[in-house]
């Protein structure tokens, strides 16, 4: 399937690719859920080659209201998708994504390896089918923990605030983060949503409050060590760069 085209304000945007991530593929959604759409484009060339510049993601914060509410408004028309403005709905440019992906960001790795596809371009397909390129199971660690160590100070902050609910949901991320690593470490390849059900599960209660605080710390620290055994073993793989360059010029250079 070709990219599809949209206008943005007077630029063109090519959409390759359109998922569903965040706590919804998480497996983890509440009432208080929203959705969490991310996407892949890339620019004209025109515009690219602009001396004005062009963004290198595009959200409702930094981009026109009404340029985006018809971009939204037409994304939902052409793909037959039914959510709210108000949802989070974020596009990252082609390059951004690959350079981000490398590192192994969880939120980019949550994108590669998503079960709720809703568009991908053929071109895109190609980066699907070669995701392992991405893959660096010694970065992944080192981010992963850092993620962890990240939550756990958020929800420090939320906790002195008053955000009891943030709290809870931040001391979750924490060990939702290394219980993700630990499984991707374990099976050698990354899913966005657990393979255990129980620690599933216990996210859930964690997320609503209803386990001790001190249970969710003794876990997290267990966590750490139990993480550190894989550490020797862990190989910082050097980038194939051919090949991803070829995959992303392919998506580069999209035209009607």
């Amino acid at each position: 399937m070709k990219a599809k085209k949209f206008k943005l304000g007077d630029k063109t945007v090519y959409l390759h690719y359109l998922a569903l991530v965040g706590s919804v593929a998480h497996g983890l959604k509440n009432s208080n859920s929203d959705l969490d759409l991310k996407g892949v484009f890339s620019w004209d060339l025109k515009d690219k080659l602009s001396l004005e510049g062009v963004k290198d993601s595009l959200e409702k914060s930094n981009v026109n209201e009404n340029d985006w509410t018809n971009f939204m408004n037409d994304l939902k028309k052409e793909l037959n998708l039914d959510f709210n403005l108000e949802d989070d709905v974020t596009f990252m440019e082609v390059n951004k994504f690959f350079l981000k992906a490398l590192l192994n960001d969880l939120n980019l790795l949550d994108l590669l390896h998503a079960e709720k596809v809703f568009f991908v371009s053929e071109e895109f397909q190609l980066v699907l089918n070669n995701k392992d390129l991405f893959l660096n199971f010694k970065k992944a660690y080192f981010k992963f923990r850092g993620l962890a160590n990240g939550a756990y100070k958020e929800a420090k902050r939320r906790l002195k605030n008053g955000d009891k609910r943030g709290y809870f949901k931040d001391l979750a991320r924490t060990v939702h983060s290394l219980f993700l690593l630990e499984e991707f470490l374990t099976f050698k390849t990354y899913s966005s949503k657990l393979r255990n059900n129980y620690n599933l599960e216990y996210l859930k209660k964690i997320r609503l409050g209803e386990v001790l605080e001190e249970e969710v710390l003794f876990l997290r620290e267990k966590k750490f060590k139990d993480l550190e055994l894989f550490e020797d073993s862990l190989v910082d793989r050097e980038p194939d760069f051919v090949k991803l360059n070829k995959l992303s010029f392919n998506c580069n250079l999209v035209k009607e």
